[in-house]
């Protein structure tokens, strides 16, 4: 470089060309600077991106993965399966036509035309690809408006050829046959559902039995219980529930008590409910003793609170059975439990208590229900019959007496003749 100084200073012509070539030099670098300042912030750019491109990828695999069918629970995974199917197929301007027209009439409750309608696409139905999501909005439309049952089996007679009929759609028809008493139609149903190999379920099989016992076909409630059973279907408690109910009703004591094992044995545990049909079927035969056990062992065995229905039963069983002191055992156990005594128990009690002579019982349940507040559930016929046979007894100064004041603080009116008699003998006149 100081070569070409001194050379410029000798030679103008040289001091030129080494002017220019030094502007070129530094313009040279600058573009190669530039060039470098680029290529950096364009590489760090594209690999922004690049992370971004990968991100998302990663997310929407997720996605996938997370609403794919493998990974989905089964009704789900079978729901989009159908889905995707019927995605995939073109819907043909027939079959939108058609279908418009049936949500038409549905919505407006013309389900006599929605059945022609189907009746009329016959054997078209089963190109369809939507003819099953259709004709089970139809058959729910007309199993849940009430008096159309005759309308869903029609609908069913005339589909069930050009259509398959899933489990869904077979209960929703039976169901609803059922709940109008349509027993044999819906017993129909259940026969071309096992045909088709579509096994019914608790639901279906639950449906049938309400249906048969709403009828009072005692039998097929049994028949249809049975079958449960064989198949390995655990009944639960509402179903063993409603048949204990039917067969306690019938007065059936060895099919009640079949039940009650068979529940016991599937793992249901009787409830209050089920107490109460045993105690209300053991009193209505005539077995207290029964009726008593079942009252002192299922309660403890099954951890389950007696309630007051069943202390009531009990309670006027024990007086009809002319057992007082038995009636008056349950009656402490019920005030005990915390359950309120309305009038009937009151004068059960009182009338058993009187018919065995037993005075004192009858004055400490009067003298609880007077300072208790409930004087108004007390009859006064009984309050007077009490009154009357303490002062025959002799025990007017002792048991009379003061219930005939609590009774007229109360407010309950008693006669003036019985009144007076108890005045008498307290005072030892003749009563």
């Amino acid at each position: 470089m100081s070569s070409l100084l001194s050379a410029s200073a000798v030679n103008p012509f040289v001091a030129e060309a080494s002017s220019k070539w030094a502007l070129q030099t530094l313009r040279a670098e600058i573009a190669w600077d530039a060039f470098l300042v680029t290529l950096v912030v364009s590489s760090i750019l594209i690999l922004q991106q690049a992370r971004a491109h990968l991100k998302t990828k990663e997310t929407h695999v997720e996605m996938q993965e997370e609403t794919s069918p493998a990974a989905a629970p089964e009704p789900l995974r079978n729901y989009m399966q159908v889905e995707k199917q019927s995605a995939a197929r073109v819907v043909s301007p027939e079959e939108e036509s058609f279908f418009s027209k049936v949500r038409c009439l549905l919505a407006s409750g013309k389900f006599s035309e929605v059945v022609a309608a189907f009746e009329q696409a016959g054997q078209q139905l089963s190109e369809f690809s939507h003819s099953q999501s259709s004709l089970t909005q139809a058959l729910k439309a007309l199993t849940s408006s009430g008096q159309q049952a005759s309308l869903a089996w029609q609908l069913y007679s005339v589909t069930k050829d050009h259509v398959t009929f899933s489990r869904i759609m077979y209960h929703t028809l039976v169901a609803g046959l059922a709940r109008e008493g349509e027993m044999d139609r819906a017993n129909c149903v259940m026969r071309d559902m096992t045909l088709e190999n579509v096994m019914p379920d608790l639901a279906t099989y639950s449906a049938v039995v309400h249906g048969s016992l709403s009828r009072g076909d005692l039998d097929r409630a049994l028949q249809m219980l049975s079958q449960i059973q064989r198949r390995g279907i655990k009944p639960d408690l509402p179903l063993l529930q409603s048949l204990l109910d039917a067969c306690a009703q019938s007065q059936m004591t060895a099919l009640t008590e079949r039940v009650l094992r068979d529940m016991i044995a599937a793992g249901v545990a009787p409830t209050h409910a089920t107490l109460a049909s045993l105690v209300r079927l053991y009193c209505r035969t005539g077995d207290l003793a029964a009726a008593l056990h079942a009252f002192e062992t299922l309660p403890a065995k099954h951890g389950f609170q007696v309630n007051k229905q069943v202390y009531s039963d009990l309670i006027a069983a024990c007086v009809t059975d002319g057992d007082a002191s038995q009636a008056f055992a349950v009656y402490s156990k019920m005030t005990t439990a915390g359950h309120p005594v309305d009038a009937t128990i009151y004068k059960a009690l009182l009338t058993g208590s009187l018919q065995d002579g037993d005075l004192d019982s009858a004055a400490r349940l009067l003298d609880d229900a007077l300072c208790d507040g409930s004087a108004g559930l007390l009859a006064r016929e009984s309050v007077e019959l009490f009154l009357l046979q303490a002062v025959r007894r002799g025990r007017g100064s002792e048991l009379a007496a003061p219930v005939l004041q609590q009774a007229q603080r109360s407010g309950i009116f008693i006669s003036e003749r019985i009144a007076n008699s108890v005045r008498r003998a307290c005072e030892g006149g003749i009563p």
